[in-house]
């Protein structure tokens, strides 16, 4: 919860503002079940309790959900949260995959939420949501964190997101067709028989070049 609402003991649905400023447009306003949900704070949403006649499940995985906590998705989820109901590329599949992007940043890398947002990934999937953004911007995004990651890692991360239906085998046709994309192709590691597959690849290498390294 926020400092309002710990120091006053205010409704949790109550919007204040997002920091301890007194002046501040209502833009800038959240209750502490938004603040909690947005920050993965899955104790404490379930400290709050979620009221199905007060509380817009389906808008608060989809707009909300940026921290990556497969507890709380599932949650959420539980409680008859709609998945295929967001309007534009804001919903929580759009989260869980920058989630994850982020988490191969070489400034911010953190193995546990690389997990956790492909567990996310993997849940939301599972549940009918799918990543098929529209903008051009956010597929450069994903290809330039895929290629920042190792290709043994490369190849893992994606062999689980194919698997779990995440993306449609059109749309990852497309992904994987840049030249980069295709280096990962290349690869002899476990797994990239499946993405070869699956990106419809076709790409033939010597007999020397497929051996691995001894």
């Amino acid at each position: 919860m926020n400092t309002y609402e710990r120091r006053a003991g205010a409704d949790p649905r109550l919007p204040v503002p997002k920091m301890d400023d007194s002046d501040v447009d209502e833009e800038d306003l959240e209750t502490g079940l938004v603040a909690a949900v947005r920050r993965g704070q899955f104790d404490v949403v379930k400290k709050i309790g979620i009221d199905p006649a007060r509380d817009d499940v389906t808008a608060l995985i989809n707009e909300y959900c940026l921290w990556p906590n497969p507890e709380l998705l599932e949650f959420l989820i539980k409680l008859g949260a709609d998945l295929r109901s967001a309007a534009g590329e804001d919903n929580a599949m759009r989260w869980a995959f920058s989630s994850f992007e982020w988490s191969l940043d070489s400034l911010f890398r953190d193995y546990s939420r690389t997990e956790a947002a492909l567990r996310c990934i993997e849940i939301l999937a599972a549940n009918g949501a799918r990543w098929h953004p529209n903008d051009p911007y956010r597929i450069s995004c994903f290809r330039r964190a895929i290629a920042k990651a190792s290709a043994y890692d490369a190849i893992r991360h994606l062999e689980r997101i194919i698997k779990g239906g995440a993306i449609e085998q059109p749309f990852f046709q497309d992904l994987m067709r840049t030249p980069r994309m295709k280096e990962i192709l290349k690869q002899t590691y476990p797994g990239v028989i499946k993405l070869r597959e699956y990106a419809g690849y076709s790409g033939s290498r010597s007999r020397k070049n497929r051996m691995p390294n001894r």
